[in-house]
């Protein structure tokens, strides 16, 4: 049988696995000013298994619309950049002396219709 504290504290474990996963989600909205939890969802192919972009590189914002994504393995470039691609996210990155640039493309605002 549950007890009302076992039920509290799996209730409490489950708002807080939410709340992480909200907090996630929105900090990879596009706002049109770079950020490097924008990549937080890219997974890249290396070694032979899915990894977070994090995990195969460092990631940094030189100018408000660009980011910059430089590998630890030079050997991974080409896959970045082919996960950086085939991202949700509408990204076209360029590889430039062993450093990935993605440049973001401005918003476009809607005008309702």
């Amino acid at each position: 049988m549950t007890t009302i504290p076992q039920i509290t504290k799996d209730c409490r474990t489950a708002m807080e696995k939410s709340f992480e996963a909200s907090k996630r989600e929105l900090a990879s909205i596009r706002t049109g000013k770079a950020t490097t939890n924008l990549l937080d969802t890219v997974r890249v192919d290396a070694y032979g298994q899915t990894m977070p972009i994090n995990q195969v590189a460092s990631v940094a914002v030189p100018e408000p619309r660009m980011l910059t994504v430089t590998p630890w393995d030079k050997g991974l470039t080409h896959a970045i950049e082919k996960a950086l691609r085939e991202s949700d996210l509408g990204l076209n990155p360029q590889t430039q002396s062993g450093v990935i640039r993605v440049p973001l493309p401005a918003l476009k605002r809607c005008r309702p219709g």
